[in-house]
């Protein structure tokens, strides 16, 4: 996987704008799942710490967003 970018907000709604599903994930500990970019983009701007995000090499975003429990 290609890191595009790391606890971010704007960079990472902008990663991932214009794609119809990426692979989600909410705490480190949680497996991926496929789910709509845009409810995607609303938990990044609800999220306290932003985004991880990496584009797959089967061509797919990942997002990955911590919990406020592996933040401690």
């Amino acid at each position: 996987m290609k890191e595009i970018c790391s606890l971010r907000f704007k960079e990472a709604k902008e990663a991932i704008a214009g794609t119809d599903k990426v692979y989600y994930k909410h705490g480190v500990w949680n497996e991926y799942y496929l789910r709509k970019t845009e409810d995607v983009i609303k938990s990044i701007d609800k999220s306290g710490y932003g985004a991880d995000v990496s584009l797959g090499d089967n061509g797919m975003y990942y997002v990955s967003i911590p919990s406020d429990g592996d933040m401690w």
